[in-house]
């Protein structure tokens, strides 16, 4: 699973896409289904839908799990 690293603005969201590549090497869009979190919530949490919300300054690990398969990328947030 594959979920880019990004930069946000402090008190703006910031929408993340997790990319599923099979073995096959076909791709698919897995953002609605995956589970995500946060490393650290003063920094950052994030929805159902991938979007994360920033409180605070700093660094956060955002990670995306389903059925065994995870990804995880940074988020700074400024």
């Amino acid at each position: 699973m594959y979920c880019s690293d990004a930069a946000a603005t402090l008190g703006l969201g910031q929408s993340f896409t997790a990319t599923v590549t099979f073995s096959d090497s076909t791709t698919q869009i897995a953002t609605p289904y995956v589970q995500w979190t946060a490393s650290n919530p003063a920094i950052a949490v994030v929805t159902r839908s991938g979007i994360a919300y920033t409180s605070g300054k700093g660094t956060a690990n955002i990670f995306a799990s389903l059925d065994g398969i995870s990804g995880s990328t940074t988020l700074t947030v400024q």
